[in-house]
């Protein structure tokens, strides 16, 4: 007889019809107002832009171009040990002039002299070599209107010593056109008879030579649109590629602990799985005999796993299930199982004499996590209810302001449309425009005046000629006597007495020199004997007088604290006083000043004088 565990469905149901009323009718308002179109177009642009999407996807190119950044740095640094800071360097300008960024220009350059070097170059002649070939990359894809790793590909025919993909440059390195070369360049041999280096060094000469009209013309041409907007390109991608390697920076202890914590995981896995063989009988031996009693523990260990399954999380009913099945799981492991008589009157017997009855724990377990449900059910229904009698209460007048804001809202836009085609169309905004011309027109009328004015004085009577002769002569007469000042001290320092003149500073920082180090001695032999001592001395001594006066002042701060409280009244008293008199000259003075006042009033009055 085997058991079976079925299993079990929590549902919760919630009277949320009332508030999903209310939510479909705000939805009604928001539609019949008009905002709808327009607040979904203006959604639509804030979600392009400020998608998770896109910046998911900018941080991932960020992420990817710091990475290619760090791998070809990483070649740069084995290709070119002690000299890979020439590369960096050469790496930074590249933008402007061969139109490469620095992660292709690293990437040329530490291709070109790996292979170099793969030819015995040495490390100098591999860097120049990867130089000018990387910047010549970017010179023919400028010149040639192809891209950079075309270009680059190209040009490392230089080391394969292809040619059919040097043809579309009108570079044809054919074996006789190089033997023809290297004779008349002074190698003295051909082909056949050097060495592969030899060979390299002769087609990097031979192509450098070939393509020397397109050398420079990134630079030449920096300034039209194809090249401007290929450094635009380029800029950008440094900055994605510079903020990838920050977000790098920070990440990578991020990502290494995530990894730490999968392996942790992997183990607590490991140890879940073998627990999970060992309750469902996986392993079980079934030599014993008792095939077909193993396989109905095995089947209600099973069955028991999938409702544990169920019902995770519940607390101590899951813990209490999970007893229960480990307590089931011993008896796989038995070789002699218990049978009750047939005739026996035990609860559990049937007609199979070996069978097991497991279900009740099981039952009890699933009965307790049905009650704990119900519980939890009434709890979430008790924190609902006044949220729902609440929207039940006010829910329509919240719709109805929703409503009322919206459509306000639409008048407003609508009475401020028609009010700027009113004045579009009445000629104000005509007036405006004519007026801001008008003004441009007087402004560069003023200018072309001025200029105008300052021409006719240049030009009159030869003024502004006598002024650049003027400003000539003096840089002249300037120049005069720099020159002469030059020549006077040349023929000094040529002569004999300027040699007297070096002796004597010789001789003068020779003594100097001298003084300092019996100075430094003496003041070192003070020291050893005795002015450490006295200089330790001093220390402890100053520490004493500190600590003495300290205790001055501990003692002295309650005589101080009194004499303060006696004389702080007292200076009180005396600056109240001080402003108790100056508030009474300054009474005085306002009644002089309104006496001075009305008698002024009176003479403007009757055109008099003052008469006191």
């Amino acid at each position: 007889m085997s058991t079976n565990v079925g299993a079990i469905d929590f549902e919760l149901l919630l009277n949320s019809n009332p508030f999903n009323k209310g939510l479909k009718n705000a939805n009604m308002a928001v539609k019949n107002s008009g905002i709808e179109s327009s607040l979904k177009k203006i959604g639509k642009l804030a979600v392009t832009a400020f998608s998770v999407k896109a910046i998911t996807g900018f941080t991932k190119s960020c992420l990817e171009l710091g990475s290619d950044l760090s791998e070809v740095q990483n070649v740069v640094d084995v290709t070119f040990g002690n000299l890979n800071g020439e590369i960096d360097k050469f790496a930074q300008n590249a933008i402007e002039q061969f139109g490469l960024g620095q992660t292709v220009t690293k990437k040329y350059a530490g291709t070109f002299g790996a292979m170099a070097k793969a030819f015995d170059f040495s490390n100098e002649s591999a860097l120049d070599m990867s130089k000018t070939l990387t910047g010549l990359v970017g010179d023919v894809a400028s010149f040639y209107n192809l891209s950079s790793d075309i270009a680059y590909t190209k040009l490392k025919s230089v080391f394969t010593g292809e040619t059919e993909t040097l043809k579309d440059l009108g570079v044809v390195m054919t074996q006789n056109a190089l033997d023809q070369y290297a004779l008349a360049n002074g190698y003295g041999k051909t082909t056949a008879k050097m060495t592969e280096q030899e060979k390299t060094a002769l087609r990097y000469h031979f192509v450098l030579d070939k393509l020397s009209i397109a050398q420079g013309d990134f630079a030449r041409t920096s300034d039209s649109w194809a090249n401007q907007t290929r450094v635009l390109s380029l800029r950008f991608n440094e900055l994605k590629a510079t903020s990838g390697q920050g977000l790098i920076n920070l990440f990578t202890p991020i990502v290494k602990g995530i990894n730490l914590v999968l392996a942790k995981l992997q183990v607590l896995a490991n140890a879940f799985k073998s627990f999970t063989e060992f309750i469902s009988g996986k392993k079980a031996d079934n030599s014993s005999g008792l095939g077909s009693a193993s396989s109905d523990i095995a089947n209600v260990a099973n069955s028991a796993n999938d409702a544990n399954s169920a019902v995770a999380g519940i607390g101590e009913s899951a813990k209490k299930s999970a007893k229960e099945l480990n307590n089931l799981a011993v008896f796989d492991n038995l070789n002699v199982l218990p049978r009750k008589d047939s005739g026996g009157s035990g609860s559990g017997a049937s007609g199979d004499s070996g069978a097991l009855d497991f279900g009740n724990p099981l039952q009890d377990t699933i009965k307790q996590a049905e009650s704990e449900m119900d519980g939890f059910t009434k709890i979430f229904e008790f924190m609902f209810d006044p949220l729902k009698k609440a929207w039940d209460s006010k829910g329509m007048s919240v719709i109805n302001s929703i409503k009322n804001a919206f459509q306000g809202i639409k008048n407003l836009g609508e009475a401020i449309g028609r009010s700027f085609i009113n004045i579009w169309s009445n000629g104000t905004i005509q007036k405006t425009i004519e007026l801001n011309l008008q003004m441009l027109s007087h402004f560069f009328n003023i200018i072309g005046n001025i200029a105008d004015a300052f021409a006719e004085a240049w030009k009159n009577a030869g003024n502004g000629d006598k002024i650049i002769q003027s400003l000539a002569d003096a840089f002249n007469n300037l120049l005069e006597i720099k020159e002469g000042v030059l020549g006077v001290f040349e023929e000094w320092t040529a002569s004999s007495s300027f040699q007297n003149f070096a002796n004597a500073v010789i001789s003068i920082c020779g003594t100097l020199s001298h003084w300092f180090e019996v100075i430094t001695a003496k003041l070192k032999e003070i020291w050893e004997n005795g002015g450490k001592d006295a200089f330790t001395s001093l220390l402890e001594f100053g520490g004493k007088l500190v600590e003495i006066i300290g205790a001055v002042f501990e003692r002295l701060s309650p005589v101080i604290d009194f004499v303060l409280n006696i004389v702080t009244p007292v200076i009180s008293a005396i600056v109240d006083a001080i402003g108790w008199v100056i508030k009474a000259l300054t009474a005085v003075l306002d009644f002089i000043l309104n006496i001075f006042q009305r008698k002024l009033g009176r003479s403007l009055e009757w055109n008099r004088p003052i008469l006191f």
